[in-house]
């Protein structure tokens, strides 16, 4: 893994167009996939906007089930008027990711060719979180809570 800082930006290169998700460049050669994976769920898993919004409110967020609990429960409770949570959308979606790749043994992170993290869980089926926490933040649903069993459905069985 290189020294370097990974390269987040949320605008198009060139034009200032705000985007709706950030971009995460590596460093690490393509064929290295393992220092890939490993700067990929370094970086991804920080989310801390996110882990500052819940600590304000009293919660810590743990890369796990309960983590997602503890995150659901703070955007259905009394605090959702509050600070909006709807800027931290790319970080709700990139702690929902993380908790699958932590806990999942074969999710992993997979950049599309624009920079776009999503999950991938198995051959064709990649998961893409950041849509998933933006329709949550925006509508109210899905449930955060169902995406843990949502993915492990998706998942070869061993």
């Amino acid at each position: 893994m290189s020294g370097e800082p990974a390269d987040f930006s949320r605008h198009n290169p060139g034009t200032g167009t705000p985007r709706d998700y950030a971009i995460f460049f590596t460093r690490e050669p393509a064929a290295n996939a393992a220092a890939v994976e490993k700067e990929l769920d370094a970086h991804l898993g920080q989310c801390s906007s996110l882990r500052q919004w819940t600590a304000a409110r009293g919660a810590t967020l743990a890369d796990v089930a309960s983590g997602v609990e503890v995150l659901e429960g703070l955007l259905t409770g009394p605090d959702r008027n509050g600070p909006a949570p709807w800027r931290l959308r790319v970080e709700t979606g990139l702690f929902i990711g993380t908790v699958l790749v932590r806990n999942l043994p074969v999710a992993r992170w997979r950049l599309l060719p624009n920079g776009y993290p999503v999950v991938h869980l198995a051959e064709n089926t990649d998961l893409d979180v950041i849509a998933l926490a933006r329709t949550r933040l925006e509508t109210g649903a899905p449930d955060l809570r169902t995406v843990l069993p949502y993915a492990e459905s998706l998942t070869p069985a061993p």
